[in-house]
């Protein structure tokens, strides 16, 4: 979208600027106050685990009225005594004449009941189907779901909405993923592994984020990963891309040839002589120098997120915005939806409140105000 700087203002005053690859955007600052919407009160059904899918559940009216347990609140209170009493009448019997004891009748099964929402619901059956395609996931849960509500249509509606909430989640994820990775210039790809003579999983799993929120703390460290397991061996390692401050290692880098048994070849890599000593095994890969080694470590990292649905874990105060005026006659034309967004110069002015920082550059950015979200 074309940018007329006449009928346009001035100036863009408190703008957050983010960096998409290959241009800095702005997003102008608006005064429009959103009210944050409450949490969706959840219905309460109680279900039986035989009852056939297309049978309609029951409502529970007031929880106050049935306990947490609910298996035990359904059972006779003198049960005992009465399977007791049974017990001794049968034996009597035996003793009297075996031949004329009649046959106990055989109980029928106990029907588990249990509580549910439509949440908890669709969260159990949208696990159950993560295997399944689009098509197939989406009736398999509305199948299952339907005796949840009143028809069908509402069901269909509810399972729409919910699937598209997960998409946009995903969605966002990446986004918010990509846009702080753009941003930081981070300077190696980190591949984290642990020996079992020094670590268990567990312990793996928490000492590493204790050492790397030391380094973040003490050193200025900065990353953002994602923990993976293996296909072959299931073992658990942790990916990241890390931004090492200049004379802030702690530690040497080591030139180091080794075996790979996927690809069943020598290769030379780059490890980490402090976290070799504290795990087992880090491979650092310097990425900053090789825009395509870059582009790839993100795209790696989102390719498992978004198959494994694993959690992206950050360190604190991460920036993903930059806080800046933004002067018209920086900004090259308008993009998004409804031409929304600013797409600025590579070495626009920078100013706060008033006051020039600078032309973009990696300096002044540890000048500028920043925002994590």
């Amino acid at each position: 979208m074309d940018f007329n700087a006449e009928k346009e203002p001035s100036w863009f005053p408190e703008a957050k600027v983010y960096h998409n690859g290959s241009h800095f955007i702005a997003i102008p600052h608006t005064k429009v106050r959103r009210k944050k919407r409450g949490k969706l009160k959840e219905e309460i059904f109680v279900v039986s685990e035989g009852d056939p899918v297309d049978k309609k559940a029951s409502i529970l009216p007031k929880l106050e009225e049935i306990d947490s347990d609910l298996d035990e609140e359904l059972e006779c209170p003198f049960q005992d005594e009465i399977e007791a009493y049974y017990e001794q009448v049968k034996q009597v019997k035996m003793d009297v004449n075996a031949d004329m004891v009649p046959a106990k009748e055989e109980k029928p099964p106990k029907t588990t009941l249990k509580r549910v929402t439509r949440a908890s619901e669709f969260k159990r059956l949208d696990e159950e189907s993560k295997d399944m395609k689009v098509k197939a996931k989406k009736q398999y849960i509305l199948r299952n779901i339907k005796r949840l509500f009143k028809n069908d249509k509402a069901a269909e509606y509810y399972v729409d909405m919910k699937l598209y909430n997960k998409w946009r989640a995903k969605h966002e994820r990446r986004k918010r993923f990509m846009r702080k990775a753009f941003l930081n210039h981070f300077n190696y790809f980190a591949t984290f592994t642990y020996d079992d003579a020094k670590h268990t999983e567990e312990s793996f799993r928490k000492k590493l984020m204790v050492y790397l929120r030391r380094l973040c703390t003490r050193h200025n460290w900065r990353y953002m990963g994602v923990w993976e397991r293996g296909g072959e061996t299931d073992r658990l390692h942790f990916h990241a891309l890390v931004l090492v401050p200049e004379g802030k290692m702690c530690g040497t880098l080591e030139k180091k040839t080794d075996f790979n048994f996927k690809t069943k070849r020598l290769r030379r890599t780059t490890q980490h002589s402090y976290f070799n000593e504290k795990f087992g095994r880090t491979d650092f890969e310097p990425i900053v120098e090789n825009i395509m080694a870059y582009y790839s470590a993100i795209e790696y990292i989102l390719k498992y997120v978004e198959k494994s649905g694993e959690k992206i874990v950050y360190s604190r105060k991460l920036p993903m915005y930059l806080i800046s005026d933004i002067s018209a006659e920086d900004v090259l034309c308008r993009v998004g939806v409804e031409g929304k967004k600013l797409v600025l110069w590579d070495k626009f002015g920078c100013w706060d409140e008033g006051e020039y920082l600078g032309a973009m550059s990696e300096d002044t950015k540890k000048r500028m105000r920043s925002a994590t979200s």
